[in-house]
């Protein structure tokens, strides 16, 4: 595997592992000075991970459902459900063989659970769409940090907040190949993280919530409205 390494991994990795090492060679010092030997700049470059190994479990399941076909009389349309999701059961790296195995399992961007929810409802020309958008609570630090430094911040601070984010769109097709289009993203406005403690656009962008209205047009339809 091949990844980019961080300042900090370089900083870590420099002063961790044996003398020598190829990190300390990607750090750039002040020769002469008040400070000599103080650090100036870094040279981030990709590098070969001694490996990585990821496993987990994915799942989906999707039902379409007519209540006409469970006896009701009346005619009120279709339903389509859909559920699908991860279960991350391990994911670690090694820098170099010389370094430590990391467990990133359950930090940012590796939450141990996700699962997203969608459920449409179809009535003629209408059609209705909700759907939801989780995964469960992941750390600021890597776990080495965590397990190595308990208390290096306070319990609120040293996890981001689950994800938690619902959409609705509401569409109506009209003849000619021509439809409407509303919606709201983030509904319930989730916000990300508060500046100055973590990434301040995870686990949701900045953007918040937003309402939208828009048409699409088939080609082709266009001619077909001079008819």
């Amino acid at each position: 595997a091949i990844q980019p390494y961080t300042v900090q991994q370089i900083v870590n990795n420099c002063y961790d592992l044996p003398a020598g090492n190829a990190f300390c060679d990607l750090i750039e010092r002040t020769p002469t000075g008040v400070n000599p030997g103080r650090i100036t700049t870094f040279e981030q470059i990709p590098g070969n991970l001694a490996f990585r190994t990821t496993r987990g479990v994915d799942f989906a399941v999707r039902y379409e459902l007519d209540p006409t076909d469970w006896g009701l009389e009346r005619d009120i349309g279709q339903f389509t459900l859909g559920l699908s999701g991860n279960h991350l059961l391990e994911l670690v790296s090694q820098d170099t063989e010389d370094a430590p195995v990391i467990d990133n399992r359950g930090v940012e961007e590796a939450p141990e659970w996700q699962v997203t929810f969608d459920a449409t409802w179809r009535y003629d020309n209408l059609l209705v769409n909700y759907g939801i958008s989780w995964f469960d609570k992941t750390s600021r630090f890597t776990n080495t940090t965590l397990r190595n430094h308990p208390d290096i911040a306070a319990d609120e601070w040293k996890y981001y907040e689950e994800r938690f984010v619902q959409d609705v769109q509401v569409r109506y097709e009209l003849e000619n190949g021509v439809s409407m289009y509303a919606g709201v993203n983030n509904l319930t406005d989730q916000e990300p993280q508060p500046a100055g403690f973590g990434d301040a656009s995870y686990p949701v962008s900045g953007l918040g919530r937003f309402f939208y209205l828009g048409a699409t047009v088939a080609l082709g339809s266009v001619n077909d409205l001079d008819k």
